[in-house]
């Protein structure tokens, strides 16, 4: 179960100069259906042109309740699904073993980006299908309390080869004298993992700390002082200076991100860095012109040859203690034989803004589209092969909701819980209906009467959305639902008592 701690403040100071473009939506949606504590945003979705198919998958925290509830939703913004059981880390379709999958992460959160966890794989049917953890009891904790599993919440990327790759964080003593810092001091080591899904086994694993020679710490962005990592005086207050917060492989090479550096590097089967491309002062390219980049998100390599590698990321120009910059996506060709790096696109809304300081993503979709979510800031924008942008998708408060990453993909689950339904007695009987997780429920039988043996068909409407609701003339002792889905096949509710409105 996903503990969030009161170092969620955090999150909290997040305030970004250009909320007061966008509206506030309040606080969530309610329905008679789903369970009354959970945080599900308000979405408001304008388009602007033709999107490319598919559903929106975040993992939408409210900072304010403490807590976070993955939800997926039409890019029109109906709510299709939540859990209430999930986590922070992103929810995101994956193919594993040619079938597609979500996966997420579940474990205890604290400031300073720190997490401890596993990553859950889920098939169609939203049936945990496995769990993928990292057991190892070296790693030391920002509250010295052992967990199954020590994979953090930035990376969950799945691999054709059937394994996972992750990102691990570990406080560990260093000396910190290059950069101002006590001799004996103490960091926050980012380590990236491959993990085979089915067994656990881990494949391939890399630490920034044992490789200081090729990337000092003095290359951090990162102040001692600031609000949001601690001095290194402490176990208690690590420095936080690398922060990787992104893994993709290619062949047997890793492209990984570092936030804090600005800086992606290209590192080896044997763990060498091959190249690096710093986003401020190049590292082993030049950089052309607008090609500065820092503080940048989920870096992937989109194609690569002996000549040219082209990467998308997202931007964010910003972090909490520098965030003068508009975030933006980005994609980048390096040319590897003149070493100088160009933009090949470069998408942003001029209209409205974005500086987002913390979190995001890029994903690039068919015919040129890329959907880019603003993390800390809660707008995903999709935009088309021209740069145009099609759609601006809010969700919840600007000061108080964030998903770290957003995803849009075609999605056809087969929900193995029933539909749920809830009737109170009124003028009649008020009847509410709704199946969560069905991308395809067309309509709703209606059964009811005044015990179970009596229940008959009282009437027959159309899908209304998420919920969808009737009411019947009569008053009845017991409802059950139908829901019809495209292809003709049903699903029941359990028989429920009608009951007095709360």
């Amino acid at each position: 179960m996903l503990r969030l701690t009161s170092a969620l403040v955090l999150f909290q100071a997040i305030l970004c100069s250009s909320f007061a473009q966008f509206q506030s939506l309040g606080h969530a949606q309610s329905f008679n259906t789903t369970p009354s504590h959970l945080q599900i945003p308000v979405v408001q979705s304008t388009k602007h042109g033709k999107t490319e198919a598919g559903y929106i998958f975040v993992n939408p925290l409210n900072r304010t309740a403490g807590t976070v509830t993955p939800c997926i939703f039409t890019d029109d913004g109906r709510l299709i699904w939540y859990s209430s059981s999930l986590s922070f880390g992103p929810l995101r379709p994956q193919t594993y073993q040619n079938k597609t999958v979500l996966t997420t992460w579940i474990g205890a959160v604290f400031s300073q980006g720190l997490g401890w966890g596993f990553v859950s794989v889920l098939d169609d049917t939203y049936t945990v299908i496995h769990n993928v953890t990292l057991e190892d009891q070296s790693f030391q904790t920002f509250n010295h309390t052992p967990y199954q599993s020590y994979m953090d919440f930035h990376e969950s990327q799945v691999t054709d080869d059937g394994s996972i790759l992750v990102t691990a964080l570990n406080i560990t003593p260093a000396d910190m004298s290059s950069v101002g810092g006590p001799n004996a001091g103490f960091v926050i080591d980012s380590l990236f993992y491959e993990i085979d899904i089915a067994t656990n086994k881990v494949l391939f694993s890399w630490s920034g700390l044992n490789h200081t020679s090729q990337i000092p710490m003095n290359n951090s962005m990162l102040p001692l002082t600031s609000t949001i990592s601690g001095n290194g005086s402490s176990f208690e207050q690590p420095w936080g200076y690398f922060h990787m917060n992104s893994v993709a492989k290619y062949g047997s090479n890793y492209l990984i991100s570092s936030r804090m550096l600005c800086t992606l590097f290209l590192i080896g089967p044997d763990g060498n860095v091959i190249w690096r491309l710093s986003g401020i002062g190049g590292g082993d390219f030049r950089l052309g012109m607008n090609t500065h980049f820092c503080y940048q998100h989920d870096a992937r390599i989109l194609h690569q040859d002996s000549k040219k590698f082209t990467i998308t990321l997202h931007d964010n120009g910003d972090t909490e203690y520098d965030n003068n910059t508009v975030s933006r996506a980005l994609v980048l060709d390096l040319d590897m034989t003149t070493k100088l790096v160009t933009v090949n696109r470069s998408l942003r809304n001029p209209h409205n803004p974005i500086f987002a300081v913390s979190q995001g993503s890029y994903q690039t979709l068919l015919n040129g589209h890329v959907l880019t979510g603003h993390g800390a800031f809660p707008v995903i924008e999709e935009f088309d092969a021209q740069g145009n942008i099609t759609m601006t998708f809010q969700f919840g408060s600007t000061y108080e909701t964030s998903t770290y990453r957003a995803y849009k993909s075609p999605w056809h689950p087969n929900p193995a819980a029933p539909p749920v339904a809830v009737a109170y007695t009124g003028h009649g009987t008020d009847v509410y209906m709704s199946w969560n997780g069905a991308t395809d429920v067309e309509s709703w039988n209606v059964y009811a009467g005044s015990n179970v043996a009596s229940l008959a068909k009282a009437t027959s409407i159309p899908n209304g959305g998420f919920e969808t609701s009737v009411n019947l003339a009569k008053q009845f002792g017991m409802v059950q639902v139908e829901a019809v889905r495209s292809n003709g096949s049903t699903m029941r509710s359990i028989v429920v008592k009608v009951t007095s409105p709360p």
